[in-house]
């Protein structure tokens, strides 16, 4: 996938990788060194987040400095940090979050938000998986679609999706985050911060031929223990394939291009949280077969 970098905000800021890393060392968690409508911000910001990913150190919460700031500028972070993170891991598809009334209520957002998948944190079923020492880690079933050819831009409207995807793929996401302590999170922190997106789980692709994945029953068991049952019609907009559009869409409009081979995941189907605990996680995806793996400390 490539990843342009957002016209509006210019040439990168040269040294601006020393100056974050020279922030995160000074302990300033509150204060900015610029004027914050000055654009350079936005660069300096996503090399914060960077400097911070790098030495294992919390996120830093981008509205506690810029509070002031639209999805706009958090998008223009969120870019500034996923390349940035290009120079270790590899870009691999798409991913939707906020994806649900509740989320969206929570975080202040008014519709869903897109994020970069990692190519090098795709897991296949049945291996062991560790839960990070630190932060919060979380098990989220989604209904996936493998790309079948690259696409650069938003879709026609009358676009047959079937020309671009080449199949279904059941996906467990197991999103990561740890952000710092002591702050209120709003959806430009989640945005900035490329939504918590690390592993994930990827089953056997399954044609698109005669799949109702909106009924697609989802059962969700952990050490045995039926959690929860849910269907694809949980997905953004009642419809994993209507939610894969979005995806498309609003991701190419903010930048991103998807390549062939690359996953979209089009959110957690899941009503409740749930928090990845160790044990043997198993999730019937029906027609689209099961997802087992194993979480461990």
């Amino acid at each position: 996938m490539a990843a342009p970098r957002p016209r509006e905000y210019g040439p990168a800021l040269l040294g601006a990788g020393l100056l974050a890393a020279s922030f995160l060392a000074s302990g300033c968690a509150t204060r900015a060194p610029f004027n914050p409508d000055d654009p350079q911000n936005v660069r300096f910001m996503g090399d914060v987040l960077y400097q911070a990913w790098r030495r294992d150190r919390r996120t830093p919460v981008v509205s506690a400095r810029f509070p002031e700031w639209t999805e706009r500028e958090a998008y223009g972070v969120q870019h500034r940090f996923v390349e940035s993170r290009m120079r270790h891991d590899r870009a691999g598809g798409l991913k939707i979050g906020l994806s649900s009334e509740r989320e969206m209520e929570r975080y202040g957002a008014v519709q869903p938000a897109v994020g970069v998948l990692w190519e090098n944190r795709r897991e296949t079923p049945g291996r062991r998986i560790a839960i990070p020492r630190d932060g919060f880690m979380f098990v989220e079933p989604e209904i996936g679609f493998m790309v079948r050819r690259a696409i650069l831009g938003p879709l026609p409207a009358a676009a047959d999706l079937a020309d671009y995807l080449e199949a279904a793929v059941p996906v467990v996401e197991l999103p990561w985050v740890d952000f710092e302590r002591g702050r209120t999170l709003v959806r430009t922190d989640l945005i900035a911060s490329n939504l918590g997106s690390e592993g994930y789980v990827v089953g056997e692709p399954v044609s698109l031929d005669g799949l109702d994945l909106a009924a697609l029953p989802v059962t969700v068991f952990s050490d045995g223990r039926r959690r929860v049952d849910t269907t694809g019609a949980a997905a953004y907009g009642g419809d994993p394939l209507a939610a894969a559009r979005w995806i498309i869409n609003e991701g190419t409009r903010r930048g991103w291009r998807l390549k062939p081979g690359d996953i979209i995941i089009t959110g957690n189907l899941s009503p409740i949280t749930l928090p990845a605990v160790p044990g043997i996680w198993r999730i019937d995806f029906g027609p689209l077969g099961e997802v087992e793996f194993f979480l461990r400390r």
